[in-house]
């Protein structure tokens, strides 16, 4: 999938800010999104339904962004205005002519930690020298004690959706939302670190072996779309004869067949490749993974070496999006993971009933006249 460019990504949104606002008062509510939320204080919240979309200020204006096309939300730095207000007066105290009160100052700071970070920057590259140094002070005690990570936060929050990434700040002071566990939420904006869709796309995939297992390079496009970085989840089941002048004799599951077949690959494995250039990955009766690229997944069924093509079907199940999980960070391209591996991926003459790999001199007699 190719991305898009600024000026499409501005218009698809601009699109659909234009469709809220016109949207006919009688129009069905959509259904909530479902996320999974993360505080700065560690706590994380899934299965919350978001209530509604988000307004982005950024360079371009105010854009709208619905709750079903939210794909995922990094939040950046920001202070409830309580906070904000009490990290301003504390800063003013450190040049305070009274000791004591630089003193208090430089404690509040410290223990208000990351959320006095940012100003404690900018005040220790002060000119005067007191409240330099004591703002230094402050920021070392603070380094010590809190994660790094929470310390570099960006300015900016960046919103993901399927085709776009905008870069600035959300609107408000907190997000809508509801749990079956917690009830009605108020997301304060300045406590969330990050939002992730749990959306699923689902689809089956009828392969015809005998269309996308004959001619060499031939691919199905499943017409199914993958975003670079989300789980991708594949089911197969099926049979397809690779020898269909011998009905019956030579049958082969998505897994492969102890044969071997078209690229190295067993024959009759079930293959699958994200985007035009995409690697090849096996997928056999079941994949797990993260496409590093984004594309169309194309599947195909490997045929036998220097054989006629295969006849049958194979049926697969396809689930992508934020909301697939995959163990690790497993990418597509041969680091993901299957649920069933064929016997070709220990030996390409497969293995023994005892399930040891096979070679020449050990294939079975009826193997050896086959092939």
């Amino acid at each position: 999938m190719r991305p898009r460019t600024p000026a499409a990504c501005l218009a698809a949104l601009l699109a659909l800010t234009a469709a809220a606002q016109d949207k006919p008062t009688e129009a069905p509510r959509p259904a909530p999104a479902e996320v999974t939320v993360r505080l700065d204080d560690g706590t994380v919240i899934r299965k919350a339904a978001l209530r509604d979309g988000v307004v982005v200020v950024t360079r371009f204006g105010r854009l709208t962004v619905p709750a079903a096309e939210i794909r995922r939300i990094e939040f950046g730095f920001r202070l409830p205005p309580d906070v904000a207000r009490e990290v301003e007066a504390a800063v003013k105290q450190l040049g305070s002519d009274e000791y004591p009160q630089r003193e208090a100052a430089g404690k509040r700071l410290v223990a208000l930690g990351a959320r006095a970070y940012p100003a404690l920057q900018a005040a220790s590259r002060s000119s005067d020298k007191e409240v330099a140094t004591r703002a230094s002070a402050a920021l070392d005690h603070i380094r010590k004690e809190v994660p790094a990570e929470q310390l570099s936060l960006p300015e900016q929050d960046v919103v993901y959706t399927r085709d776009c990434v905008l870069a600035g700040r959300v609107e408000g002071e907190s997000l809508k939302a509801r749990s079956a566990s917690l009830g009605e939420l108020s997301l304060r904006l300045a406590e969330l670190r990050s939002l992730h869709s749990a959306a699923v796309d689902r689809a089956e995939v009828s392969l015809d072996a005998a269309q996308f297992g004959g001619a060499p390079g031939k691919w199905a496009d499943s017409g199914v779309t993958v975003e670079a970085g989300v789980g991708l989840a594949l089911a197969a089941s099926g049979r397809v004869d690779l020898v269909p002048a011998q009905a019956g004799q030579h049958v082969s599951g998505p897994a492969g067949y102890a044969a071997p077949g078209e690229g190295g690959y067993a024959a009759g494995a079930l293959l699958g490749r994200v985007g035009e250039d995409g690697e090849v990955f096996v997928v056999g009766q079941g994949y797990q993974g993260r496409s590093a690229g984004g594309g169309r997944l194309y599947l195909r069924v490997v045929p036998l070496a220097n054989g006629t093509g295969p006849a049958g079907a194979y049926h697969v199940t396809v689930s992508t999006g934020p909301g697939v999980e995959v163990e690790g960070r497993a990418n597509i391209g041969g680091r993901g993971r299957r649920r069933a591996t064929s016997p070709w991926e220990v030996s390409p003459w497969g293995t023994s009933p005892a399930g040891d790999p096979l070679r020449p001199a050990t294939m079975p007699k009826d193997k050896m006249k086959a092939w």
